[in-house]
């Protein structure tokens, strides 16, 4: 008996050699996926599960508008009160020392029985300084200072302008 022993060695084919054809031939039939049948006893589980992904969905997407609408608002906020200081700073020699709380007056007709805004119109602006106690009505549409008083500040009563 003779043994004979073959030996293949790999060879890259060189850019001009031309590809030789393979002996061996697969061709790969591709199976379709399987998804899982909607039956009567799947369907409620798959309902249920759509919904909650919609409902977490809504949830985030109501936390980042509110997120954004109370962030934006403060940095506005501060933003009309430095103005309405500085303009008012033009008009009237202002504490240094200390920031107004600033008011908008929304129902002037409300406010009429009080001495201090017998002349408010809806839209004026009320400076009011606790530490020096004083209170300053100003009309942002004609750049006027309409009324300056003294005030007393009950820590525990809010604002009386609305």
């Amino acid at each position: 008996m003779q043994s004979t022993s073959s030996v293949r060695t790999f060879r890259p084919n060189s850019p001009g050699e031309p590809k030789k054809p393979s002996d061996k031939k697969t061709s790969k039939v591709r199976t379709p996926r399987k998804f899982p049948k909607l039956s009567a006893q799947n369907a409620p589980w798959m309902i249920t599960a759509v919904v909650i992904i919609f409902a977490a969905f809504m949830f985030a997407q109501y936390r980042q508008a509110t997120n954004k609408l109370y962030s934006g608002s403060q940095a506005v906020s501060e933003q009309q009160t430095l103005d309405t200081v500085q303009r008012v700073g033009k008009l009237i020699l202002l504490p240094k020392d200390q920031t107004p709380t600033v008011a908008t007056v929304k129902h002037a007709d409300q406010l009429k029985n009080q001495a201090f805004f017998k002349q408010a119109k809806d839209g004026d602006k009320v400076l009011v300084y606790s530490k020096t106690k004083q209170a300053i009505l100003y009309r942002p549409s004609t750049n006027q200072l309409i009324a300056v008083s003294t005030v007393t500040v009950d820590p525990s009563s809010s604002s009386s302008a609305q």
